[in-house]
């Protein structure tokens, strides 16, 4: 826990459904208030230790902290199969209002990871109380993205039964024809599939013009191509855009107690030397 701070359960609504939401205050004043949007599926589960960490990383620096799942994710309600990522956008919008009611007047942010990043992005370029945005490895493309999740499903089934019972193309095409393919116990619908195909981050990279951070976790001494090309746009844009590498290992693909020191301090360092958030509510 952050030092003399108070971590607190919280129900918000979203469209006439609960969110289950964690609050992290911290002992004075808040300097300001971040809202961090978690990833979808499996990587949601395993960037569940690190997103908590960074929470209270943040809250002993004297911000105020909301955590919140998705509907249809987590212990918020409803189904999984029933919402896609309009819904989801809008859990984000539920989440800002009420950090906004929470800490009044101070500088608000969002920290989303991969999948989680691409919906805050789409929020902070419609909103303009937003006024800070860190984008943890996002994803730009959401059809590649369940084109990969695709192939891990194939590999675990051949390693479970030594060959693999359906091909990629097949399991695209129900999808593209309004079937249901299921990853890990999560029913992707063909809505599902539309709206992470429609999810274009670059664009809305291309609206936002205040500060911004893009993390690329990697190994690599250059940045990847998708990392890159949403800096850049946020940077046409006129956003105060940083870009930052850590190497990190992909902790949202690993199974187990996972700790990301450099991440977060990439991020802490990134705050205070933007000035973001610069005064206290």
């Amino acid at each position: 826990r952050c030092a003399m701070s108070a971590e607190q359960q919280v129900i918000l609504e979203s469209n006439g459904s609960r969110l289950y939401g964690m609050t992290y205050d911290p002992a004075g004043a808040p300097a300001g208030a971040v809202v961090i949007c978690h990833p979808l599926f499996e990587e949601r589960k395993s960037a569940g230790r690190v997103m908590v960490e960074l929470a209270r990383v943040l809250c002993a620096d004297g911000l105020a902290v909301l955590t919140f799942d998705y509907r249809g994710c987590g212990d918020s309600a409803g189904e999984f199969r029933d919402y896609s990522t309009p819904d989801w956008i809008a859990d984000i919008r539920a989440a800002v209002d009420l950090m906004r009611q929470h800490a009044p007047a101070c500088p608000t942010g969002l920290l989303g990871l991969r999948l989680g990043a691409s919906l805050a992005l789409q929020v902070a370029a419609e909103r303009s109380d937003i006024d800070f945005i860190m984008l943890w490895e996002p994803v730009l493309n959401g059809r590649d993205h369940i084109e990969q999740e695709l192939r891990k499903k194939l590999m675990k089934e051949m390693m479970t039964f030594g060959k693999g019972r359906q091909t990629r193309e097949s399991l695209m095409k129900t999808l593209e024809q309004g079937g249901e393919v299921d990853f890990d116990g999560y029913p992707i619908t063909s809505r599902l599939y539309q709206g992470l195909s429609q999810l274009d981050p670059a664009g809305a990279a291309g609206q936002f013009r205040k500060r911004s951070l893009v993390v690329n976790i990697t190994s690599q001494s250059s940045p990847s191509k998708p990392a890159a090309q949403l800096h850049e746009a946020l940077q046409k844009a006129g956003s105060a855009s940083d870009l930052r590498l850590v190497n990190e290992p992909p902790f949202w693909n690993l199974i187990g107690v996972v700790s990301c020191p450099s991440l977060l301090r990439t991020t802490r360092d990134w705050l205070v030397r933007t000035g973001e958030p610069a005064k206290t509510c």
